[in-house]
């Protein structure tokens, strides 16, 4: 049922704003017509309406025939629910207990560690040096495999068999901040409940994701969890630390519409996206005591979509949704060190080998201080 009621969902959320703007318009025409438009009017408002509720039964309709094919755990129904949540993940109306994703903490092969209930189901393979993967919006874990299986960042990470990697899924169009809360509390259930004693943790994060591990050792500082004494590293692909220009460009162009009647419900559309996706205007970097304890170092990965990571287009476009400064933090934060790698977007960061293999160096230097390991020949 998940991709049907993603499909539904997506559907009366899109429908709705050109029936607004549809009636908008007939309705000024009408009314230039004078009391003999009236009754056409009734007549038109009627028919419009039912043909909209028509296609948004259809959508539903047709999204319960698929899903009667498709597995709710089906990469495309995965993906599915991840986009809506990204999207209204903050408001799924009457479709928010089905659709709503939990936190969760995966293992390697997908089986849950621990969700809100805090118990820990550590798997048999578990090790003293964990890595910890959050993906970004519009998202889930999948996107860790991208370039298929081989390479891929989670194949990397299989190859070293002193490290236990394990990845969250999360419902994307929370405010950060709380999906940093939650995090943060799950780690420490993760701590606590480990069997065997935590060594060093690693976070790694994509795009959105980065911003949440900041959001998380951010609390976990403020409350004194154990579980960040033994983080060492944060590594974070693409994240908009100080904002994406893609979100403030869309926010000017809603209030923009929102002066003209004709396409108002436009910008009510624009509007109703999810405060998880609000949220990347500024990035988290400008919250009050916003960073990383000392200890942490932070590595930077940055993508630009020219060759060349240095040249100035590169600059200005970034990976076409992140700038580079934006990535690396600017003059904000110290970073412990930025690489920018040029040849890609936002949207094929992951399965850039280049990206591959920094996320892999990175996640090497802050675990082989305490594990003598020679990575295998990929």
């Amino acid at each position: 049922m998940v991709l049907g009621q993603s499909f539904a969902l997506a559907t009366e959320r899109v429908v709705a704003p050109i029936e607004g703007m549809h009636l908008t318009i007939s309705n000024g025409w009408f009314a230039a017509t004078g009391v003999p438009g009236r009754a056409v009017q009734r007549v038109h408002d009627a028919a419009s309406r039912a043909v909209y509720r028509s296609v948004q039964l259809g959508a539903a309709v047709l999204g319960d025939a698929v899903s009667g094919h498709v597995s709710a755990d089906s990469p495309s129904s995965v993906k599915a629910q991840a986009i809506v949540n990204g999207l209204w993940g903050d408001d799924l109306g009457h479709y928010e207990r089905d659709l709503e994703i939990p936190m969760e903490v995966r293992s390697s092969v997908g089986e849950l560690v621990t969700d809100a209930s805090r118990t820990v189901n550590a798997p048999p393979e578990a090790t003293p040096h964990l890595v910890v993967l959050v993906h970004g919006l519009f998202e889930s874990e999948m996107c860790w495999r991208e370039g298929g299986d081989d390479p891929s960042v989670s194949t990397g990470l299989e190859r070293r068999p002193h490290l236990t990697m394990l990845s969250v899924r999360y419902n994307s169009g929370r405010r950060i901040l709380d999906n940093g809360d939650e995090l943060a509390t799950m780690l420490e259930a993760l701590c606590t409940n480990w069997p065997v004693h935590i060594e060093s943790i690693v976070l790694v994060g994509n795009s959105m994701g980065g911003l949440l591990i900041w959001s998380a050792c951010t609390e976990g500082q403020r409350r004194n969890r154990t579980w960040v004494e033994k983080v060492s590293q944060v590594v974070t692909v693409a994240t908009p630390h100080l904002g994406t220009p893609v979100e403030k460009g869309v926010a000017i162009l809603s209030t923009a519409l929102s002066f003209a009647e004709s396409t108002r419900p436009l910008s009510r559309f624009l509007d109703s996206r999810s405060k998880g996706i609000k949220d990347l205007r500024r990035g988290t970097a400008a919250e009050d005591g916003y960073g990383l304890a000392s200890s942490i170092d932070h590595l930077a990965i940055a993508a630009v979509v020219t060759s060349d990571p240095e040249h100035p287009i590169g600059g200005v476009l970034g990976d076409l949704v992140v700038r580079p400064s934006s990535a690396s933090m600017g003059e904000s934060q110290a970073t412990t060190s930025v690489s920018v790698v040029g040849g890609t977007n936002h949207f094929a960061a992951l399965a850039n080998p280049a990206v591959i293999d920094r996320v892999l160096e990175y996640v090497d230097s802050g675990t082989l201080a305490a594990e003598d390991y020679e990575p295998a020949v990929s």
